[in-house]
């Protein structure tokens, strides 16, 4: 599994506009508005490219019928058993999914990453579904059958009663 090019476009353009930003105010565009502030600013935004650029290039995760390979930015191998993963959680707000195992090693599986299908229906063969989440089931369910929209999941109560709710309501159908 592995980013998209528009990671790596994105954290260029950013880097590079507010780099370009900052040494245009420095230098053509110097005026009296011009300080250190506005250049630590400029530099400030700048960075913020960087994490998506290293991750782009040394982040990485291999799925397997074993588990999960995986890289961070900091260049540390690892690999995760899915019998050893004890909890999945998923971050709506940072867009990832977060395996922790038995010995308190964690993995972030980000959503914006290529293949996630075949993740998540690793992650559903593997691991028991109660040490996944129900939020994080539920979209691992709706990655693996490409779904779109909102899923519920078919064991819950909620699905039990709109198919009795259906099934009920199916004689005054025929007769409209």
């Amino acid at each position: 599994m592995k980013h998209s090019c528009s990671i790596l476009y994105l954290g260029l353009l950013i880097s590079i506009f507010f780099y370009a930003l900052a040494i245009l105010s420095n230098t053509w565009l110097k005026n009296s508005t011009t300080t250190i502030w506005t250049t630590l600013a400029f530099t400030g935004f700048g960075s913020l490219g960087i994490p998506l650029l290293a991750d782009y290039r040394f982040g990485w995760h291999r799925i397997s019928v074993r588990g999960i390979e995986y890289g961070s930015i900091f260049a540390v191998r690892r690999f995760m058993a899915w019998s050893d993963v004890e909890h999945i959680s998923f971050s709506p707000a940072l867009g990832w999914y977060v395996m922790e195992s038995e010995s308190g090693a964690k993995s972030r599986v980000s959503s914006l990453l290529n293949g996630l299908k075949e993740f998540a229906g690793q992650v559903l063969d593997h691991v028991p579904k109660e040490r996944i989440e129900r939020e994080a089931c539920i979209e691992l369910m709706q990655m693996e059958s490409g779904a779109c929209g909102t899923f519920v999941d078919p064991e819950s109560e909620e699905w039990r009663q709109a198919a009795i709710q259906a099934q009920t309501s199916i004689p005054i159908l025929r007769e409209l």
